[in-house]
């Protein structure tokens, strides 16, 4: 009954073990990504970090001397420490700004963003890393679970903490209560399994009753600590709430009579907005002769209300992915009532696909294409998504700037949408005043005059607001600021060098880096002159050097040279894994926009992948060499299927988010089992593991860094997988070649390979 008892508090605490490292992580990513405004290099940058101390963790423990008789006292003083490292780090991160030096409303560069991460960081993953080895030799000596089941409860508990997380924890309870609720469940089944041992158990009884007493004070300690941060983000203004939405981060601030909201850290709306909402608003109206339908993507719902009650249009939609930002608007804000205005809390790209609805003119007010989010809403596919939902002689007002400055950045930028746009559109109109692009395929208006009285026919018999009267169109609608715009930005979109916007090649984003690297100084500005300089070849050569590497090996003998290969697949592999699970991140946010919601899910997925592959490749680890190569075509193999999924991730729609989650799965089962083999071919596999290990977490930090974050947006997501493909192969190929034997120069036994 004692060794049962044992066994279940055993699979327990594996299970603790994985729902707690979950949740941990994705607290780092969402405060990673509030702090870089949702950009979604933050996927990477954490991603590396995350594996890169919790290895060195992992291959630390087991050399703590006496770890292995000393494996209870171990394990209590590391959850111990665990237990409130996490709210810490939460709260670390929401201050950084003030180790950083960085003013109000500045923005977190790449470089600074990156040693923060990793100073804050880098202990947790440390402690976790530890954690996993610590409890991996406590099983070891007395529970007997093995390490292939262990891995597996924590890959279950992962995915068990991205779902709750996603779909409850989120909204019910704020970011340091969920991860005190994580801390509690964790440090009780420790309790559990060291009932046992009279001082761990009593140290890690105590820590589970400070616990407990912080999760009630938990919504006073989350908003000490969110007010910490606003002080320092935003000085003067005065913290209303904080939100904590599926979506994002919902913060509501007040300067004298302005309320503020911004999500993920970014500006959305200001109130009141009283006369620039009313002139933007009567800009992009005006532009259709006869509106009687009108769909706003985005957008204020303040004074401009006020301005299309007086068009007496017949539909009014207005998109918004989170009804949670509204319903905190409008509690601050008061807003008309119009008859014909239907609210609809969807995706606004996904809205554009489903609906069945016809418009007159389109407002696309959506924040700039700095991230994938935001740029999904300024690329050639939703231009022509558009295209298909507006009447004839429709127009689209895009909320965009035009910059004609001579700096080449800025001006590249804004060449780059309108030569996406007119792929699409015949007339394009850029109206500097309002920061809007006009795109038609009937004629556009730059004549205020006719603008004049075309407003004064539509608006007849409407009282006029305060904000606005008809002579605002003079103002508007500037001659000499219309035509030096247009006149200059036409032509230039009209160059070879200029590129066009798409889903799966951001061309944006690569010109708001190039426009963030001319605003900061040589050493802020480094990280993204690096990332800009990145190219297809910069991969090919790496594949030559694996190549260079194992063949130099093999000149030391046969041994060397497998031995080589070996490791090389490994790295490569590793390589292989996190390109594919940060790539997919990415297509799902130019899809859907909302990973920040499901990104425990994926992760989960990928880390269950591995356990199950793992598990699998023990049954069969006499395959060794073989099943280490066909690991390596396999891979090719989902890297292929993951370049056809994002080429026709528009033809996917919602089964995209399915896929997404089986291509995980299977880069994770691919790696898992490639480890497996990779250890089965050694003669010392015991000695080897830390080796394979670290090769294994040097090519996943590559991965993470150089092709899922970097290259995925200079290169484009297909470009990334083939990079991915390209390194793979010269894994193949050493595999193939170098384990020739030197004599014969025919292939050794794939069978039992290390038998003479």
């Amino acid at each position: 009954m004692d060794v049962k008892l044992s066994r279940s508090l055993s699979i327990n605490l594996f299970f603790a073990i994985g729902f707690f490292e979950q949740i941990a992580q994705i607290s780092a990513f969402r405060q990673v990504f509030v702090n870089f405004r949702g950009s979604e290099l933050s996927f990477g940058l954490v991603l590396g970090v995350w594996l890169l101390f919790l290895g060195v963790g992992t291959l630390v423990a087991p050399r703590i001397r006496k770890c292995r008789t000393a494996s209870p006292y171990l394990l209590a003083g590391l959850v111990c420490l665990l237990a409130f490292s996490v709210p810490i780090t939460v709260h670390l991160f929401r201050v950084v700004r003030v180790w950083m030096d960085k003013e109000s409303g500045e923005v977190i560069p790449l470089l600074s963003l990156s040693i923060s991460t990793i100073i804050i960081l880098a202990p947790l993953c440390f402690l976790l890393g530890l954690l996993h080895s610590a409890s991996l030799l406590y099983d070891e000596k007395r529970l007997r679970l093995g390490s292939a089941r262990a891995y597996l409860l924590d890959a279950t508990g992962s995915l068990l903490a991205g779902v709750l997380f996603s779909f409850l924890l989120v909204e019910f309870f704020n970011p340091i209560g969920v991860v005190l609720l994580a801390s509690g469940y964790l440090v009780f089944s420790v309790v559990l399994v060291l009932r046992k041992f009279l001082l761990p158990s009593v140290l890690v009884l105590l820590t589970f009753l400070l616990v407990l007493v912080a999760i009630p004070l938990s919504p006073y300690l989350e908003k000490e600590s969110q007010e910490a941060k606003w002080k320092i983000f935003t000085p003067g203004m005065r913290l209303l709430k904080v939100i904590q939405s599926r979506y994002g981060e919902i913060a509501v601030t007040k300067w004298h009579d302005q309320y503020n909201f911004y999500v993920d850290s970014q500006l959305q709306k200001s109130y009141p907005d009283d006369y620039p909402a009313a002139s933007r608003i009567n800009a992009a109206l005006i532009q259709h002769p006869h509106p009687r339908s009108l769909l706003m993507l985005g957008g204020s719902i303040g004074q401009s209300l006020n301005e299309i009650k007086r068009y007496n249009l017949e539909r009014i939609d207005f998109v918004e992915l989170d009804p949670q930002l509204i319903s905190t608007i409008t509690s601050y804000v008061s807003t008309p009532e119009i008859e014909n205005l239907e609210f609809h809390f969807i995706d606004a790209r996904r809205f554009v696909k489903k609906t069945e609805g016809k418009y007159d003119v389109i407002i696309v007010d959506m924040p700039a294409p700095l991230t994938r989010n935001a740029n999904r809403f300024y690329t050639l596919e939703f231009f022509q998504e558009l295209k298909k939902i507006l009447n004839p002689g429709g127009t689209v007002a895009l909320g965009m700037k035009v910059d004609i400055d001579p700096q080449k950045e800025n001006l590249l930028l804004s060449a780059s949408i309108v030569k996406t746009l007119r792929k699409v559109f015949p007339d394009i109109l850029a109206l500097p005043t309002e920061g809007f692009i006009f795109a038609s395929e009937a004629r556009l208006v730059s004549d205020w005059k006719v603008l004049y009285e075309r407003y004064k026919r539509l608006t007849a018999g409407t009282e006029p607001t305060r904000f606005f009267r008809p002579e605002c169109f003079s103002l508007i609608y500037q001659e000499g600021p219309v035509r030096r715009t247009n006149s200059k930005i036409m032509p230039y979109a009209g160059r070879e060098e200029v590129r066009i916007n798409t889903d799966a090649k951001p061309s944006a984003i690569g010109y708001m880096f190039e426009v963030w690297r001319s605003l900061l100084g040589e050493k802020e500005s480094f990280l993204y002159r690096v990332i800009d300089k990145i190219r297809f070849w910069h991969f090919v050569l790496l594949s030559l050097l694996v190549l260079l590497f194992c063949g130099g090996a093999r000149m030391g003998g046969r041994e060397k040279g497998k031995t080589a290969a070996v490791y090389s697949a490994i790295m490569c592999l590793g390589v292989f894994g996190l390109t594919v699970e940060i790539s997919v991140l990415h297509a799902l946010q130019s899809a859907f926009g909302f990973v920040y919601l499901y990104i425990g899910i994926f992760n989960a997925a990928f880390m269950g992948g591995l356990a199950l592959g793992s598990v699998w490749a023990l049954k069969h680890k006499e395959w060794q060499m073989r099943g280490l190569l066909a690991c390596v075509f396999v891979a090719l193999l989902i890297l292929g299927l993951a370049a056809v999924t994002v080429k026709w991730m528009a033809m996917l729609g919602d089964s995209l988010l399915v896929v997404a989650c089986l291509l995980n799965l299977a880069a994770g089962a691919g790696v898992g089992a490639a480890f497996r083999f990779a250890l089965a071919a050694r003669d010392d596999a015991a000695a080897s593991a830390g080796r394979l290990y670290g090769a294994d977490l040097i090519g996943a930090m590559l991965g993470a860094l150089l092709i899922g974050s970097a290259a995925s947006i200079t290169l484009g997501l297909v470009a990334s997988f083939a990079a991915s493909a390209v390194i793979l192969g010269s894994s193949a190929l050493s595999l193939l070649i170098f384990s020739r034997d030197e004599k014969t120069g025919k292939r050794l036994n794939w069978y039992e390979d290390n038998i003479e």
